[in-house]
């Protein structure tokens, strides 16, 4: 019984050993297959001069160059680099097209996002845009697509997609921009029930200011 005692042990031990092994090696492999490069020297076609993603220890970024357009180039790089998955979840989420990728799972959300209609919002806020802030978020949008073309590694969740590559992935349009912006606002605004709430009250049941306030007080200055 000793004897069988300390195999079962034994074996439990190497199959744990095992296990961790197992897992220390698909790690390292995620690494590899999966991080973008963060030093060295990236050559991307658009970029019309020398431009600096500076990484502090903490992660914090800075981006300096000579010439604005390339900042802005460098900035859209950073961007793809380091939330590639997060800006390419939120570019569908705002469009109403997560289901696109995730199946049935996402369809309520999409349909709730294709009635708030970001998109059209966003295309004709981007006809009113004046040229010079057109021209930055098209070089941000040109430097997320230099990154795609130069075949990066991919982050996770799109290894679990089945995007096989970058070229896979959409290329980013100065519209998308300006309906992620939108969709920002919209995660922003968590207080949007309690405002309706308020102007029901003051235009439909015309309760006077005075009395709302006290029905639904402000935020302390405080606070």
């Amino acid at each position: 019984r000793t004897c069988n005692l300390q195999c079962g042990l034994l074996c439990c031990s190497m199959c744990t050993s095992l296990v961790l092994f197992v897992l220390i090696v698909i790690a390292a492999l995620l690494r590899n297959f999966t991080l973008p490069q963060t030093s060295g020297t990236l050559e991307l076609a658009g970029l019309g001069a020398a431009a600096f993603i500076e990484r502090e220890p903490s992660g914090v970024l800075h981006v300096v160059g000579d010439d604005e357009r390339d900042v802005f180039f460098a900035q859209g790089v950073a961007s793809a680099q380091e939330r590639l998955w997060q800006i390419e979840y939120n570019r569908r989420l705002g469009a109403g097209r997560l289901s696109e990728l995730l199946g049935d799972a996402t369809l309520d959300t999409d349909k709730y996002f294709r009635l708030l209609n970001l998109r059209a919002l966003a295309e004709r806020t981007w006809a009113t845009l004046p040229l010079p802030t057109k021209a930055i978020v098209q070089a941000f949008c040109d430097g997320i697509n230099a990154y795609l073309d130069s075949e990066p590694p991919l982050p996770v969740e799109f290894r679990l997609l089945e995007f096989a590559t970058a070229r896979d992935i959409e290329r980013w349009q100065p519209v998308d921009v300006v309906q992620y912006s939108k969709l920002m606002a919209w995660s922003l605004a968590t207080n949007m029930e309690r405002e309706l709430l308020r102007l029901q009250l003051r235009d439909v049941q015309h309760i006077d200011d005075a009395r709302i306030a006290e029905l639904l007080p402000p935020y302390r200055a405080d606070m």
